[in-house]
């Protein structure tokens, strides 16, 4: 009896442990949670391992080392269940606590990128674009509350914390399919949706081949409604581009106002090159969504209610059925819907916009730490995908429902490859303050 109820006793303060190191370090335990019960051949020491192993498996670490210690903890702690388990209990910690990151310069899939971007660096400038502000806003500096604010809030959105913004300018709109095509007409870039798939970039990506019989011809992302509620709704349609939105067959008659669609993170730094321009940070779209109101939850303010005038977005039931309150089943024309205070439209809704940011799921957490909060992510991190590059994308798209993403929140955030194209993504610019 007694025994037992040092155990416990050891067990919770292993739990306060992990609790108070759980925002200071990234871990979890390369472990299937179906192993545990294993370990232990007493029904209540299983009950006190599930509490660990259930907290632990929240987290990430999957370095060799870390996977190494957890093994031996692991063989360890099956045979001494009745004696010393409390140092045991901090091998794993000890291992968990290992953080997985390595220099960005180190992953393999870095040699691509820096290809993609020697290529776009050597697209010539457009003068007339880079010295006028044509259709862009002036967006002043100030100060703001970054992050989750509202009950659909996600855990990559907090902590909040005040982010100090310098003056910059914003494109009005989202780059229209019209200004896409001036840009490939002035320069003959080819976007990545048009090229063939390169096996080995893929590889490098997520450290597996591409599975057999697929095929490296280009294509993209197109949205299909499916034919159950839980059915994927992409699908990879050869052809689909940004002049082929639908995929093959399908154009751009009657949608040069329409936001362009269907272009990497890639594309859209070439774009901003030739303008002269930049993509934005992701402290600086979200100031900009703000529009200068304070805690607002969407670029209009706070009431759901007012959406479907105020953002292009799915009513309805996602993904099965869109009413098309907003009048619109997929893009809309840019401007179709009232801008924020700052006279910026679409900030929420129409397409997903490219940021230049790295995606970190961690970053708020270490702005908050760090005594400068205007840093920018030097790594990127998902757990989902935890060797994935991504970068961020804001603002939500007509795929977005308020029961689904909400994407279109002020603090939503989203990420996706850089070398990614779908059918609602797209992007808008900006320029350095001057």
């Amino acid at each position: 009896m007694i025994k037992k109820q040092l155990l416990d006793l050891l067990i919770f303060y292993f739990i306060k442990i992990l609790k108070y190191y759980k925002n200071i370090f990234n871990y979890k335990i390369f472990f299937l949670q179906k192993n545990y019960s294993k370990i232990f051949d007493d029904k209540s020491l299983q009950a006190g391992a599930r509490q660990i192993f259930n907290f632990i498996l929240k987290c990430s670490c999957t370095d060799d080392f870390s996977r190494q210690v957890v093994q031996y903890s692991l063989r360890r702690l099956k045979s001494s269940v009745r004696g010393s388990l409390l140092p045991f209990m901090f091998l794993i910690l000890f291992s968990a606590c290992r953080s997985n990151e390595k220099p960005i310069s180190d992953d393999p899939y870095m040699f691509f990128h820096r290809q993609y971007m020697e290529e776009i660096r050597k697209i010539p400038i457009n003068s007339d674009l880079a010295d006028t502000h044509k259709g862009m806003v002036w967006i002043p500096e100030g100060k703001f509350m970054m992050g989750g604010n509202s009950p659909q809030a996600r855990p990559d959105e907090y902590p909040q914390h005040e982010c100090h913004i310098k003056g910059f300018w914003m494109d009005t709109t989202e780059v229209t399919n019209a200004q896409f095509r001036q840009f490939v007409e002035a320069t003959g870039y080819v976007t990545i949706a048009e090229r063939e798939i390169n096996p080995a970039q893929i590889k490098a990506q997520t450290g597996g081949e591409l599975p057999e019989g697929i095929s490296t011809e280009p294509a993209s992302m197109v949205f299909v409604v499916p034919d159950r509620p839980q059915a994927y709704w992409w699908e990879i349609k050869p052809g689909a581009s940004w002049k082929h939105p639908q995929g093959e067959g399908s154009d751009l008659t009657g949608k040069d106002r329409h936001p362009v669609v269907h272009v990497a993170w890639y594309d859209a730094v070439a774009y901003a090159r030739w303008a002269g321009k930049r993509l934005p940070t992701e402290a600086e779209w979200e100031y900009a969504a703000r529009g200068g109101l304070k805690e607002n939850v969407y670029p209009w303010g706070n009431k759901s209610s007012e959406s479907a005038i105020s953002a292009n977005y799915w009513q309805g039931n996602f993904p099965m059925k869109n009413l098309d309150l907003d009048g619109y089943g997929r893009t809309a024309p840019v401007r179709s819907f009232r801008p924020n205070r700052f006279g910026l439209y679409d900030m929420s809704g129409n397409v997903w916009e490219w940021c230049e940011d790295w995606y970190d799921e961690r970053f708020y957490r270490k702005k908050k730490q760090a005594s400068d909060t205007d840093i920018r992510p030097d790594t990127y991190y998902d757990s989902a995908n935890p060797g994935m590059p991504q970068k961020v994308v804001r603002g939500g798209s007509f795929l977005c429902n308020e029961s689904y993403c909400t994407g279109y929140r002020n603090a939503a955030r989203m990420k996706s490859s850089p070398d990614t194209g779908l059918e609602h993504t797209g992007f808008r610019c900006v320029k350095t303050g001057e």
